[in-house]
């Protein structure tokens, strides 16, 4: 298995990550805080989020099924997706 295909999608989402812990660096503090029960329901569904993609495949076959074939061309094609992802929530800050 080539490197890309192994790491080309950690190096996108590491380099997205510093990009906003730098640009957070110089900001200024929240003028209002979030309400509690808003903020529980948003780290409960990341918490969720994160378990999915870290824990086993889960027992029910219809879940763990390909709709879409193993190639070069769908690898690519969530790569190019995830980085035009990437730049849209970024580009507006660029741009300031």
């Amino acid at each position: 298995m080539s490197l890309v295909y192994r790491y080309l999608f950690a190096a996108m989402w590491i380099g997205y990550l510093a990009y906003w812990r730098v640009k957070a660096t110089n900001s200024k503090a929240a003028a209002r805080t979030e309400p509690a029960e808003s903020r529980l329901t948003r780290l409960v569904l990341i918490l969720c989020s994160i378990g999915l993609l870290v824990l086993p495949p889960v027992p029910f076959a219809f879940l763990n099924a390909r709709f879409l074939p193993r190639s070069e061309w769908c690898f690519w094609a969530g790569a190019v997706l995830t980085a035009v992802g990437l730049l849209f929530a970024a580009i507006p800050h660029v741009l300031l």
